[in-house]
């Protein structure tokens, strides 16, 4: 049970920490670009080793949550998916609202909807999968 809800917060925070980073990769790169004024000068990319951690450390959690949540063969773990991901859509869209931001974030809800339920047929497979060859 522990291991369970532990991969559901993992993926939560993983979701929502890699749309922060991806986020703050686009808004930075369009001040470093001069396409609107920013508080940061152009060319001064302070936030790059702390984005770089919440995309690394996001995505390896996810590929740590969703094996734990194939070891102990329940996909319900991975709604931490799409929980993830509305909140880092409302800290993507509070970043900022232009194009990159809103393709991050509907790539984003797209694929953290389909991985609880691919995951969901993956066990689902394999805990109705009996002896290939029928006796007799």
């Amino acid at each position: 049970m522990v291991i369970k809800w532990g991969a559901f917060v993992l993926l939560v925070l993983s979701a929502a920490g890699t749309a922060w980073g991806i986020a703050d990769w686009i808004d930075v790169a369009d001040c470093a670009a001069g396409r609107r004024r920013c508080d940061t000068e152009p060319g001064k990319q302070e936030h790059n080793g702390g984005n770089m951690l919440l995309v690394l450390g996001g995505s390896l959690a996810l590929c740590l949550g969703v094996v734990l949540a194939d070891r102990v063969r329940d996909w319900r773990p991975t709604l931490g998916l799409p929980a993830g991901a509305l909140i880092g859509t409302a800290v993507a869209l509070s970043i900022s609202r232009e194009a990159g931001i809103w393709i991050l974030v509907g790539v984003l809800l797209a694929v953290c909807a389909a991985v609880p339920i691919g995951l969901h047929r993956w066990t689902a497979a394999g805990h109705g999968a009996g002896p290939s060859s029928p006796a007799g």
